[in-house]
C-alpha cells in the first residue's frame, strides 16, 4: 500500500517542475493524479500508472503543474490511496512547456494573443414565408482561439523557439497569476499553427530581435509519456567511474533526481 507521496516544488529547475517520491510496501503499480486548482483531477505523466519495482521508492516528475497555486497530488493503488500536503510551484515567468521532452521548453517574452474568438458551429435556416431564421446548433460553444505573439532577442532564443515548436505538439502555455493577465491565461494547452517571422527593425539587419505570430486554438492535455531530462549521459559526464557513482550517491533515487 502507498505510506507517503512527497511532492517537491523544483521553481529553478528548467523547465519548472514538481518532484515526486511514493514511498510504498507490496505493491506493483500506483496511479497518481494532480488535483488542481480549478477542482478538475488530472494524471501525471508516467505515473497513470506508474510501474513500481519492489525497491519501495517511486520516483517521478510533474512538469504541468500550474503556477503560483497550491496544488496536491494522490497516488492510488489497489490496496488504498494517499494524498500529499499541498505545494506552489512559485515561477514569475511566462513558459511555455513541451509536455513529452521538458528539456525543449522555454521561458518566453509574451506579447500577446490577439483578439481571442470562442467560435460556434450552427446553421443558420431562412425558410421561405417567416421573418425571422432557425438557427440549429450542436449546443456547445467552443475553445478559444486567437494569435499568440512570442519576442525572441537573440540568435539562441531563436533558435530554442523553432526547436519547440518543430514538432507541433500542443504546448502548455504557463503565466503566473500574479502577471494579472487574466483568468484564462494562467494555464492553457495550445495547439499552434503557422509561425509568421517578423524583424523588429526590417531596415536594419543586424538587429537580432524578431516578433513571431501563429494561429491558436486551446486544446485539452494531449497524450502521450514524457522524455526524461537527466539520462545515464549525464550521470556518465559527470562521473569518471561507477565506483564514483557510488561514492557520491546513496541511493538509486539520489542518483535519479541529482540530489
Amino acid at each position: 500500500m502507498p505510506t507517503t507521496l512527497t511532492a517537491t516544488p523544483e521553481p529553478a529547475n528548467n523547465p519548472p517542475r514538481v518532484l515526486l517520491q511514493l514511498e510504498y510496501t507490496g505493491q506493483s503499480s500506483a496511479t497518481i493524479v494532480r488535483n488542481d486548482p480549478d477542482g478538475s483531477q488530472t494524471p501525471v505523466r508516467l505515473a497513470e500508472p506508474a510501474a513500481l519495482d519492489g525497491s519501495g521508492v517511486w520516483v517521478g516528475y510533474d512538469y504541468e503543474s500550474w503556477f503560483e497555486s497550491a496544488t496536491t497530488y494522490t497516488a492510488s493503488t489497489g490496496a488504498g490511496s494517499i494524498t500529499s500536503s499541498a505545494v506552489t510551484l512559485s515561477v514569475s515567468d511566462v513558459w511555455l512547456r513541451h509536455p513529452g521532452v521538458p528539456s525543449l521548453s522555454q521561458r518566453i517574452d509574451f506579447q500577446g494573443e490577439g483578439t481571442p474568438v470562442r467560435a460556434v458551429v450552427q446553421a443558420v435556416l431562412e425558410p421561405l414565408g417567416r421573418r425571422t431564421p432557425i438557427v440549429v446548433s450542436d449546443g456547445q460553444r467552443k475553445s478559444k482561439r486567437g494569435d499568440i505573439t512570442i519576442r525572441t532577442k537573440s540568435d539562441a532564443e531563436h533558435d530554442a523557439l523553432l526547436a519547440l515548436v518543430d514538432d507541433v505538439t500542443p504546448l502548455l502555455l504557463d503565466v503566473p497569476p500574479s502577471k494579472a493577465f487574466g483568468a484564462d491565461l494562467t494555464h492553457q494547452y495550445l495547439a499552434i499553427g503557422d509561425l509568421t517571422q517578423n524583424r523588429l527593425r526590417p531596415d536594419y539587419y543586424p538587429h537580432p530581435w524578431r516578433i513571431w505570430m501563429a494561429p491558436y486554438i486551446v486544446v485539452g492535455r494531449p497524450a502521450g509519456g514524457i522524455q526524461a531530462q537527466r539520462t545515464y549521459a549525464d550521470v556518465l559526464a559527470a562521473h569518471a567511474t561507477y565506483q564514483a557513482v557510488l561514492t557520491r550517491y546513496g541511493s538509486y533515487t539520489s542518483m535519479l533526481t541529482g540530489a
